[in-house]
């Protein structure tokens, strides 16, 4: 006699449709069948074992629904499932069709045990009653004996006895959160039943060379068989009572053929292949009575099919199964399996135990580590709160994303090798609101790295987000706009109501011909609203006459970590500046559950930790490299890129070590905007700021400052960042030139004079000093001829013409037309110029 192997697909026939959900349970089957027996075979090698895949499936089809992330991914990948959906209708199918099965005795049972105290997560215990037929029952597992004893019983009851003690009690701790269990039970009478007086020992070949006795049944009929030269084996198939339901055996053809049989096997489309050519013929058949019970370490056996994850503490991802429980893994697998067959027909039985534990001590756990001692990049602050899959968000976040590529980017140009921090987004801002402002190029370059489509979008994005932004709880999240008007102009009034609206603007008029008193009043607004974190935001130098507006824009962030680090565990480490240079810094040091990723992409490591109330979140790039944070800047200048990282991040157990820092930087926005292509704000006489201020088209942005501030430390972070954006009136600027123009005598004087008993309104004042450099003074004009006397004195030439000299003289209004008019005369040195373009003749006098 040779070696039989058995393959038991107790339910081949009912699941295998040619419909598409039965389909994929086929395929599915098929494949981790294959992908189980091969594992079991190399750890079960030299010996006869029994196995259940089919009823591992299940379980592990619970689990996947109770997952998320990696583990829920490697689980629908070794079972064969595309997604959730298509899990819950073919297990639901096949659980319906396992139930109607007509001949034999099969039922498979589902349940599970929670922790007394704790609850499923609803959608998960309506989806395993539902699906999966599972019952769902609360237990104390701290009594760990009990416990086991209740599970094993229940396991007895599902199994007509034939698996006993699946569960040790030393599994059982307080640390168990919950036991998924899985039963399946099958008893089937032979539809050609053996003759018990046929069965007799006769030789079974251990290997070519060894042999034992063992009882032999023996009969000939008809009966489905195959040749497979591709197996090198022959099949034979023997049906149940009902019809419904087979036992297939494949029979290597040499007796030593077994190992190149399970080679082959491995592939999952063999043994379907060989099946499908097989046919009815008379058959001889030698069969031996036996009874197998096998104990499966499905733990390992899993791993090697790469389900991984499900079984590492802090990376399982089980955030489904339990209410309010995250952090929980399968602590150890379990399959008893039990199989007799005899002349009547086959008696065979599965059970397998899955327990989720809660993390515990650290002794076991796997961490990742994250050790932020070399340059790394932090890229968002409240990415959770402004980011959403609604319209209105998602054009902001794609907008804020574009636009925080190409700043980091440039920024990192002009601060090359050195710490700096920036906030983009607080640039968006003022940005958005000078683009509402601005009509033209301007208003088509500012739109274009903003990445808006038209003002109507800015409008209802910058509405949204300012509403989000405010209504952040558990951490502290202000963002503040103010515009200050020169005294006598006014916003126009379109502008002031989309600021005040849309941008939560405050506006105020100001004098900035005072520029210390204007400076400092715009300082102390921007301590107020930054927590006095950013401080001088405003140089008095750049307020002049000129200066119409100042467009200021400040946001606070505080945060305390939902997890914070422990002071005491604070030291000092070196931190490297580059791969050949370190300096000394202090280091905090935690180790903890975070959002965790590791990008192939940026050649960098991500961590994301979390601030109270989970709404807002810190995120660390740090390159895997010492030297690679020039190599990391370049490869964000693609938007998608840390968008991209970011949606591999999951829940891990970390070892984090990340600098105690603060940072503050000054960054001149308008080198860095010009570089982003925003030209024409920036150039006077081309911005066409033509809705900012009423009656006033020559204004252009001056200067654009941002100074930004962030401080990490054990308890959170805390980060500020304010911008300013100066406007100047361009004919007030002509004023400043024509002063100091050069090589030519060029003077424009203006002066009001205001009769006596009079005053001019204040700000009439101001405007006319500000932009026309005009002086200001009252004059009796009573005395009429000493007032035109007083006034002409004011301007009288240098070089004075002679009265006497005075005559009256034809003028020609036209070459046809003359009128007669007093005439002054006088010889002497002018500048004196012919003008051949104008065909004229110039003198400056």
């Amino acid at each position: 006699m040779k070696i039989y192997l058995f393959i038991v697909t107790l339910v081949a026939s009912t699941v295998i449709s040619d419909t598409n959900v039965q389909d994929v349970l086929k395929k599915g089957n098929d494949q981790f069948t294959a992908k189980l027996f091969n594992e079991i075979s190399k750890d079960q090698a030299g010996k006869s074992f029994v196995l259940s895949a089919y009823s591992v499936l299940s379980p592990l089809a619970q689990l996947a629904l109770a997952s998320v992330g990696r583990s829920h991914d490697e689980i629908l990948t070794a079972i064969g499932m595309p997604n959730d959906n298509v899990t819950k209708e073919v297990f639901s199918d096949a659980n319906n069709k396992i139930r109607l099965i007509n001949g034999v005795e099969l039922k498979q049972a589902n349940k599970v045990y929670v922790r007394d105290g704790n609850n499923l997560n609803k959608e998960f215990a309506a989806v395993s009653r539902t699906v999966f037929n599972s019952e769902v029952q609360n237990i104390n597992f701290e009594n760990s004996k009990e416990a086991a004893d209740e599970i094993n019983t229940w396991v007895e009851e599902n199994t007509n006895k034939r698996i006993k003690e699946l569960v040790d009690p030393s599994t059982l701790s307080a640390d168990t959160a919950a036991v998924l269990v899985n039963a399946i039970y099958f008893k089937g009478n032979w539809q050609t039943p053996f003759k018990e007086y046929g069965t007799h020992d006769s030789d079974f070949f251990v290997t070519k060379d060894q042999n034992i006795k063992i009882p032999m049944m023996h009969q000939t009929d008809s009966f489905k068989f195959g040749d497979s030269d591709e197996l090198d084996a022959k099949l034979l198939e023997m049906p149940y009572e009902g019809g419904e339901t087979s036992f297939v055996v494949v029979l290597p053809k040499q007796n030593d053929g077994i190992e190149s049989l399970i080679e082959k096997l491995k592939d999952p489309a063999a043994f379907p292949k060989a099946r499908s050519t097989m046919h009815t013929v008379d058959v001889q058949i030698s069969l031996p009575k036996f009874k197998i019970e096998t104990t499966t370490d499905l733990k390992e056996v899993l791993r090697k099919v790469n389900i991984k994850q499900l079984f590492k503490a802090g990376q399982a991802h089980l955030d489904n199964l339990l209410e309010g429980a995250s952090n929980l893994y399968v602590s150890d697998a379990i399959q008893k399996a039990f199989m007799e067959v005899d002349e009547m027909g086959t008696e065979a039985a599965a059970a397998n135990a899955f327990g989720v534990s809660y993390l515990s001590a650290v002794d076991e756990r796997y961490y990742e580590t994250f050790d932020a001692d070399h340059p790394t990049t932090v890229l968002a602050l409240h990415a959770t709160t402004v980011m959403s899959e609604l319209n209105v968000q998602e054009i902001l976040k794609n907008g804020n994303d574009q636009f925080t590529a190409k700043f980091l980017c440039e920024v990192s140009n002009i601060q090359a090798n050195k710490s700096f921090v920036l906030s983009a987004f607080s640039v968006l801002s003022p940005l958005a609101q000078l683009a509402l402002a601005s009509v033209g190029r301007s208003h088509d370059e500012i739109l274009t790295a903003i990445d808006m489509p038209n003002d109507n979008v800015i409008k209802e994005v910058f509405s949204d987000v300012n509403a989000r932004i405010h209504s952040v709880k558990s951490v502290e999240l202000k963002q503040a706009n103010k515009v200050y008007v020169r005294n006598g102009y006014s916003l126009n009034q379109e502008f002031a109501a989309i600021s005040r609206t849309v941008f939560s603007s405050e506006i105020q008029n100001i004098n900035f011909m005072n520029a210390e008193v204007a400076a400092d009043e715009i300082n102390k607004w921007v301590e107020a609203n930054t927590n006095k974190r950013i401080k001088n935001l405003v140089d008095p130098s750049t307020l002049i006459k000129d200066t119409a507006a100042v467009l200021v824009n400040a946001i606070f962030f505080k945060g305390n970590w939902q997890i914070q680090f422990k002071e005491y565990m604070t030291r000092d480490r070196d931190f490297f500046v580059t791969i050949n240079q370190k300096v000394t810094i202090p280091m905090m040091h935690q180790s903890d559950r975070f959002k965790y990723g590791d990008s192939n992409g940026l050649d960098a490591k991500l961590l994301e930790m979390s601030y109270e109330g989970g709404e807002t979140s810190f995120v660390i790039v740090l390159p895997k490299q010492y030297d690679g944070i020039e190599s990391l800047s370049e490869k964000l200048k693609d938007p998608a890129a840390f968008s991209k990282a970011r949606s591999n991040m999951y829940k891990e157990n970390v070892h984090v070590s990340l600098p105690k820092f603060k940072i503050e930087t000054t960054t001149d926005l308008k080198e860095v905007l010009q570089r982003m292509n925003i030209e024409h704000l920036f150039v006077e006489g081309q911005a066409q700021l033509n809705n900012l201020i009423e009656d006033e088209n020559n204004l252009y942005v001056s200067d654009a400052i941002q100074k930004a501030f962030i401080e990490v430390d054990e308890k959170g972070t805390e980060a500020a960042a304010a911008n300013k954006f100066g406007t100047k009136e361009v004919f007030s600027h002509e004023n400043a030139r024509i002063r100091s123009v050069k090589g030519v005598e060029l003077k424009q004087a203006n002066k009001v004079y205001i009769g006596n008993g009079y005053s001019l309104n204040l700000e009439f004042v101001a405007v006319s000093q500000a932009v026309f450099s005009s002086d200001v003074q009252n004059i009796n004009f009573m005395n009429s001829q000493g007032a035109a006397n007083e006034i002409n004195k004011w301007g009288n030439w240098q070089i004075p013409f002679q009265k006497h000299s005075t005559r009256d003289r034809a003028f020609f209004v036209t070459s046809d037309q003359t009128v007669t008019i007093p005439m002054m005369h006088q010889s002497d040195i002018f500048k004196y110029g012919v003008c051949d373009v104008l065909h004229a003749k110039v003198i400056c006098s």
